[in-house]
């Protein structure tokens, strides 16, 4: 490997600073990995209209049915395959993130820097060359 000028050695620093930087924003920020929890079923509300302590006494036979619906929980809940497509779906969104944020102010300042020196090297005289 040829040996790095100055600014080249100040480019490979503020890189390697700046690709730590967004490494550890991401790996924060990446989301985390849904649990396997099986509900078999719920239990079942208790049948009996019997005056227990604690209980509000109510007219109808089953005041709990009118409030809630044990169906409605199991028809909305998300199965484990949702959860870990959506799991996946947002770790690709933030490895794509990570790249794009780390990757590309890096080779934009590259680029700029050959860039600026080529035209700096334009505006030189050349000692060997003599103007008529």
């Amino acid at each position: 490997m040829a040996r790095l000028n100055g600014w080249m050695r100040l480019w490979l620093l503020l890189s390697t600073l700046w690709l730590a930087m967004i490494a550890s924003i991401t790996i924060v920020g990446l989301p985390e990995k849904p649990e396997h929890i099986v509900i078999e079923s719920l239990p079942d509300a208790p049948s009996d209209n019997s005056n227990r302590e604690g209980t509000i006494e109510s007219d109808d036979e089953k005041p709990w049915e009118k409030y809630s619906n044990n169906h409605w929980v199991l028809e909305e809940a998300p199965t484990y395959e949702q959860l870990l497509d959506e799991y996946h779906s947002k770790l690709k969104d933030a490895v794509v993130s990570f790249l794009v944020l780390a990757f590309t102010p890096i080779f934009f300042a590259l680029f700029l820097g050959h860039g600026i020196a080529w035209v700096r090297r334009g505006f030189k005289q050349n000692n060997s060359s003599t103007l008529p």
